[in-house]
């Protein structure tokens, strides 16, 4: 049977389902999928009638297909290289897109179109002139969403009083925003527009900072508080809340570590209070992953927190570490929906 196969992973093509589904950016934006089952090129494709979406042919040598297979061996000599994330390497890993005799096709949204999709069809000539349909793709077409984010390392005093980083491990900023929309804009045409980096300094010689400080350590005498080494967002919420930049939707705090005394997270984030902390063991999509959980909110992915507690290393939502794949049901129902929460909040 002929069925349809991602030509970049992670790009907006949810080739594990049934029926087959993809995403692509409105306006002006296309997607591109590869056909496989079909050598001697003889079934038919075509979008549903009065779908509002544009089903184009490409020849293998055509420029949009020498453009996927240029920037997918970049992808993959990026990933071969010894100090490559083995969780994107996974979720990213080859396979046989460009082998054999398969067609390519780009489509295009010509409006905006929900979920389930626009449908288009793989039909075979039958005896009668009657067609078979012999496999399905379920296009969803979304215009861009945009969260603006805040990075901000948090500093304390040290012993000379000096404001010092808390993490001993900071990050770029530019370079973590550009990151996560590596992630989340193929997949889910969700951006995050970085509008501040200032620090955030935390002054524990306040006495009001004292205070907070003493009463989440459960310390008698708060002359003796001190900022911990590992952070616990939700009994420090108020003094993180204050801290948030007015400007952004998330802030994302730089921190040593996350946790508590016995366990410790590469991250956590309070979706209500918008603001995450983010530790020195995050991996490479630690940050994309909180913002999940920013943008599922409290009540998380049918009252979970995570989509799957044992899921595949390639999900970016998955308990146990961040991987890279969002698929398209999880950005409609539980992502993108941020948006109209906002809207009505």
């Amino acid at each position: 049977m002929a069925h349809f196969e991602e030509i970049l992973r992670c790009a907006g093509v949810d080739e594990a389902v049934d029926p087959q589904t993809m995403v692509v950016p409105f306006p002006g934006g296309t997607n591109v999928v590869a056909l496989d089952g079909d050598p001697f090129r003889q079934l038919h494709v075509v979008p549903e009638p009065h779908a509002p979406i544009d089903v184009t042919e490409l020849d293998r040598s055509s420029t949009t297909i020498e453009t996927l297979r240029r920037k997918r061996r970049e992808i993959y000599d990026q990933l071969a290289r010894p100090d490559a994330d083995p969780q994107e390497a996974y979720a990213k890993r080859p396979d046989m897109t460009f082998f054999g005799e398969k067609r390519y096709f780009e489509i295009r949204g010509l409006s905006l179109v929900g979920m389930p999709g626009a449908r288009v069809k793989v039909l075979r000539d039958r005896p009668g002139g009657r067609k078979e349909e012999w496999a399905l793709l379920q296009v969803v077409v979304v215009d861009r969403k945009t969260v603006k984010l805040a990075i901000r390392h948090v500093q304390v005093r040290d012993a000379a009083g000096n404001f010092v980083l808390h993490s001993k491990k900071p990050c770029d900023p530019d370079v973590e925003c550009a990151y996560m929309n590596g992630v989340w804009t193929p997949q889910t045409n969700i951006a995050f527009d970085l509008v501040s980096s200032s620090p955030a300094q935390i002054d524990d010689r306040q006495p009001s900072v004292k205070e907070q400080l003493a009463q989440a350590a459960q310390i008698q005498d708060p002359a003796k508080a001190q900022f911990p080494d590992v952070v616990n967002p939700k009994k420090l919420r108020d003094l993180f809340i204050g801290l948030k930049d007015g400007k952004a939707d998330l802030t994302l705090f730089m921190v040593k570590a996350v946790g508590d005394l016995k366990n410790t997270v590469d991250g956590r984030t309070i979706p209500e209070d918008g603001f995450s902390l983010i530790s020195d063991s995050r991996g490479h999509t630690t940050m994309a992953h909180e913002a999940g959980h920013f943008l599922a909110g409290p009540d998380g992915f049918d009252g979970k927190a995570h989509t799957s507690e044992t899921g595949s290393p390639e999900m970016l939502m998955r308990n146990g570490g961040a991987g890279w794949k969002i698929p398209l049901q999880i950005t409609m129902k539980n992502l993108r929906s941020f948006f109209d929460r906002k809207k009505g909040g």
